[in-house]
């Protein structure tokens, strides 16, 4: 009897952690996951465009993943993680297990307020101000902490407003790190769509300066100034960007976008101030084999007159994703970008340049297989001879690429890829004036 007491209980306790199990399974019942990964090999020669020894190989991988935790039409969770290995990285036991490969890309909860379709979102994730023709903003695009409001006003906008902190304070008695605070309105037509934009962002004045432009490559150097700094005295600093996309597609199979954007960063010091414009064009005809474009951007740059600050257009981050793609010169816009031999070979952001190209998109070679061509030149629109280590040219120095990419779609969800690039600089002091050549292919296994 013991026996079978004994026994009852066991089955009785194992149907009840059944039961937990399943309780807890139907709580996260509509988990979902996408993501990719890839794997490249790259070679390139003359990155710096100087003359250098040897050339550069380099293998690498990146696995992005996220999970959608979806409990219903209005509420949801996501997270996302990426990991970057080169291969034989010193810090890794041969190739594998190093530190610092990890970051996080999503950590956000979004949610339709109750009674409404606002959609809110908090946390880790892509904020961005409306596109630019070239591709995400240059003042804000990337993941980061914050929290967004999306609500339709009327049948033809939408408004969305936001929060991000950039920077935080952590010394005693500090005042605000950076924050952003910012609304738009993407307005659609019949034929015609348009987002006009404000953000305003305000800069503690204990905040470290140093910390923010530490690198003249860095994505956030955009508050650097002739001087190479930001000091920010004995007040707050302050920046403001207005601006606004415009997009046809009433001439259709003619595609016409382009956008417009001016910036102020605004200092109790007038040597550290900075402002400036923005402004691109691009014009496309779809056609059965092909997408012949013809893109432009033309950026304000510095005047030979340091004492009244930067005229360069202000920005607080982008993810290097302001360019046409494929390209060398101007962010990380190449599908295998991730190797060291890869993009960023002129400068991270497109302000102080002016540039214009070509490009054949989706060039249709076989069932299956597709490329691209993009070529473009370069050159500086600041005075001759300003020094403003975030600015690659001057009105004297020139540059240009052209760069290709292909791929194979070897399977629905597996694609190779191989691209190739070649780059020079034309500057006026006669130094790095080495044509740079890039060779890359890989594997993206998308799921």
């Amino acid at each position: 009897m013991k026996k079978i007491i004994a026994l009852v209980a066991a089955a009785a306790f194992v149907l009840s952690l059944a039961g937990m199990a399943s309780a807890a399974h139907q709580g996260r019942a509509n988990l979902s996951t996408s993501g990719y990964l890839q794997v490249g090999v790259g070679f390139g020669e003359n990155t710096n465009f100087q003359k250098e020894d040897g050339d550069e190989f380099v293998a690498d991988q990146r696995l992005r993943q996220y999970f959608d935790y979806v409990a219903s039409e209005n509420l949801s969770a996501t997270v996302g993680y990426e990991f970057n290995s080169v291969w034989g990285d010193s810090d890794a036991q041969v190739g594998a297990d190093a530190t610092g490969q990890l970051s996080l890309k999503r950590a956000m909860m979004e949610f339709t307020w109750p009674g409404t379709e606002a959609e809110m979102r908090g946390g880790i994730q892509y904020i961005a101000l409306p596109s630019v023709a070239m591709g995400a903003s240059p003042v804000l695009a990337g993941d980061m902490a914050g929290v967004t409001l999306s609500t339709p006003m009327g049948e033809m906008a939408d408004l969305t407003v936001g929060w991000t902190r950039g920077y935080e304070n952590t010394t005693d008695n500090a005042s605000p790190g950076m924050d952003s605070f910012f609304a738009a309105l993407p307005i659609n037509m019949d034929g015609m769509s348009m987002a006009p934009f404000a953000m305003y962002t305000v800069i503690g004045q204990n905040t470290n300066g140093t910390a923010l432009t530490t690198d003249a490559t860095d994505y956030r150097s955009g508050f650097v100034t002739p001087n190479g700094q930001l000091s920010l005295g004995n007040d707050n600093a302050n920046a403001y960007w207005l601006g606004s996309n415009f997009e046809m597609t009433s001439m259709d199979p003619i595609g016409v976008k382009a956008s417009f954007i001016y910036g102020s960063l605004n200092t109790d010091q007038e040597v550290n101030e900075r402002a400036g414009w923005y402004a691109d064009l691009s014009v496309d005809y779809k056609m059965e084999a092909m997408t012949p474009e013809f893109f432009a951007f033309y950026s304000s740059g510095e005047d030979d007159d340091a004492s009244d600050g930067s005229e360069v257009m202000p920005y607080v981050f982008n993810d290097g994703l302001t360019s046409q793609g494929p390209s060398m010169m101007i962010g990380d816009m190449t599908s295998l970008g991730i190797t060291s031999t890869g993009a960023n070979l002129l400068q991270s952001n497109p302000v102080g340049l002016w540039s214009a190209g070509m490009s054949l998109k989706h060039i249709q070679l076989m069932d299956k297989l597709s490329a691209t061509l993009t070529g473009a030149y370069y050159q500086g629109t600041s005075d001759d001879g300003v020094n403003n280590a975030a600015i690659a040219l001057t009105e004297e120095d020139s540059a240009w690429d052209l760069t290709a990419s292909s791929s194979y779609q070897l399977y629905d969800s597996l694609t190779a890829i191989v691209e190739a690039g070649y780059a020079k600089k034309d500057m006026d002091n006669n130094t790095d004036d080495e044509p740079a050549t890039r060779f890359a292919a890989g594997l993206n296994y998308s799921f």
